[in-house]
């Protein structure tokens, strides 16, 4: 909510977590509004595909949520899916009450002096899934696809305990949790190893068997196959309320950092300074566009060659309504 005429400031947990790890990339991403060529969705990945797909599958099931149109995935997302549902999707399902939301955005108020009078400030997460379970518990889902295990750090995982204190505040008579659902990109029955060794050969009974093979072409031996206990894994995030608040307290100052250097950048330069490491840089999608803008060569020209027109969040309609200040 806001005085009239002011729109609220909506900030996603993506922009908070990029605000700590580079102040060049946030303020490429978030200010200058530039998204990578390539870092878009035209060419469906498989985690998004499985996202999307259990996006209208949730919905088929629970019909009281907002119908989701069946995307185009390709085939071995769909199987990958009916994998996951049989090994661990009915089990899930069924220690759920009722899922309140996919895809669901929530918009938790964050108490910050902003010197703007009746400027209110929202923190945005989106879950991929909110549901409420059997016991009682409401949970924030995430689903994680991958292709090579690693291990899950749910000790040091700030950004999905600051999600629980948004889902806190959001349901504060309830206990809450996130969840992460892993799920292996190679669903049980498949091979392991590099596919280039492999072959499935049929037998005369109409079934079949994956066989190894060395660089000769020699058949070696039986290939291992993925069992479910290797590709599906529940991960439960409940941390303690001293770590909910101490992490919110941490995020607020984030917040409040932010918008003073926001405020700063429009007199001072340097305002938005480089992060360097090999974790932050090696990676970074924004590296190109980095170097340009720090050769001084980040035009117009320059930004169309290597960026698309990145969108702003936008703001529900039920955060414009205008609230009564004091007088």
């Amino acid at each position: 909510m806001t005085e009239e005429g002011l729109d609220p400031l909506i900030l996603s947990m993506s922009q908070i977590a990029t605000y700590i790890e580079c102040k060049k990339k946030y303020e490429l991403g978030y200010v200058r509004l530039l998204e990578p060529k390539g870092n878009d969705e035209s060419a469906m990945s498989k985690g998004t595909a499985f996202h999307k797909l259990a996006e209208h599958m949730t919905t088929e099931m629970w019909p009281h949520l907002p119908h989701v149109e069946c995307p185009q995935v390709p085939p071995e997302t769909e199987k990958l899916w009916e994998a996951w549902w049989q090994n661990k999707g009915i089990e899930k399902h069924d220690k759920k009450r009722k899922v309140l939301g996919v895809e669901a955005p929530i918009y938790t108020p964050v108490d910050v002096v902003t010197n703007i009078p009746g400027q209110q400030v929202y923190l945005r997460c989106t879950f991929d899934e909110i549901y409420l379970d059997k016991e009682g518990w409401i949970v924030g889902l995430d689903y994680k696809t991958y292709s090579t295990d690693r291990t899950q750090d749910v000790e040091l995982d700030f950004q999905g305990r600051t999600y629980v204190a948004c889902l806190q505040r959001l349901f504060p008579s309830y206990n809450v949790r996130f969840e992460y659902e892993r799920i292996r990109q190679s669903p049980p029955g498949t091979p392991r190893g590099d596919s280039k060794f492999l072959r499935f050969e049929e037998n005369s009974e109409g079934g079949g068997k994956w066989w190894q093979y060395n660089k000769a072409g020699d058949k070696r031996k039986t290939a291992e196959l993925w069992t479910p206990l290797e590709c599906y894994e529940t991960v439960d995030l409940i941390p303690t309320k001293i770590e909910l608040e101490t992490l919110w307290d941490e995020t607020k100052f984030n917040i409040m950092e932010l918008l003073v250097r926001q405020k700063a950048a429009a007199t001072i330069p340097g305002a938005w300074g480089r992060t360097s490491s090999k974790s932050s840089c090696s990676f970074c999608y924004f590296k190109t566009m980095c170097i340009a803008d720090l050769q001084g060569v980040l035009d117009e020209q320059t930004i169309d060659l290597l960026s698309n027109p990145h969108k702003p969040l936008e703001i529900p309609a039920e955060l414009r309504e205008p609230i009564d200040l004091p007088v």
